[in-house]
């Protein structure tokens, strides 16, 4: 039986109904020889959050943590989805805009100049090598030998800080793991009273009102 803890961090203190939703629907998809089980945590800073959903996925014995974030929004077949690559790489992300615009894909290949740059083109639907992600749809291996809580932020030349996103994906791969995105997973991301996600046939990139139904979450 393979074991998935579906971690939530919730630093607003409150989470959207839509959000909430598609992972109860994440969590009663029947998935032969997979337990799931969905763990949220408020109010944290979100890389001690992520570290500590970490360290309580090796304590207790899973094998796989499937971060969603309190702004994206899935569907039931997601991590089926996501599980289905699972022989390909150990980090495997779906795909959702970014934030600011252009909203290009959260997913990023390293410059030259050691900077991460976000994918402009996605391609055809089949599972690219990335050198990064963000942390709102990404399933990852467990892995005990990283170094202790691997979300810490690394400060970079110069003084600047990495994302606990890149900065775990740093190690992970610095570890021998290997991270690809699933074009075909795409989940909405909340921007502020809308919801933005790219159509599933091409890029074209949509953007429209959610429910804006919130619980508080203490």
């Amino acid at each position: 039986m393979l074991k998935v803890l579906m971690a939530v961090p919730v630093g607003s203190g409150s989470i959207d109904i839509d959000v909430l939703l598609g992972i109860k629907l994440v969590k009663e998809f029947k998935i032969k020889d997979v337990y799931v089980n969905e763990v949220f945590l408020g109010r944290t800073l979100i890389h001690a959050a992520r570290n500590a959903f970490w360290n309580y996925a090796i304590d207790n014995g899973y094998d796989y943590v499937f971060f969603v974030d309190d702004d994206t929004i899935i569907y039931k077949e997601t991590l089926l989805d996501l599980l289905k690559h699972k022989h390909e790489a150990d980090l495997i992300t779906g795909i959702y805009p970014i934030r600011s615009k252009p909203h290009l894909a959260c997913v990023y290949v390293l410059t030259d100049d050691g900077r991460y740059a976000p994918i402009a083109d996605l391609g055809n639907l089949d599972p690219k090598e990335i050198d990064g992600c963000g942390m709102g749809c990404a399933l990852i291996k467990v892995d005990k030998t990283m170094p202790a809580d691997p979300f810490n932020m690394i400060v970079k030349e110069g003084g600047n800080l990495l994302g606990e996103d890149f900065s775990f994906c740093e190690r992970y791969k610095a570890n021998g793991h290997k991270i690809i995105m699933i074009p075909g997973v795409r989940v909405g991301h909340q921007i502020k009273k809308e919801v933005a996600y790219f159509k599933t046939d091409n890029e074209e990139l949509v953007i429209k009102e959610n429910s804006q139904i919130k619980l508080s979450w203490s």
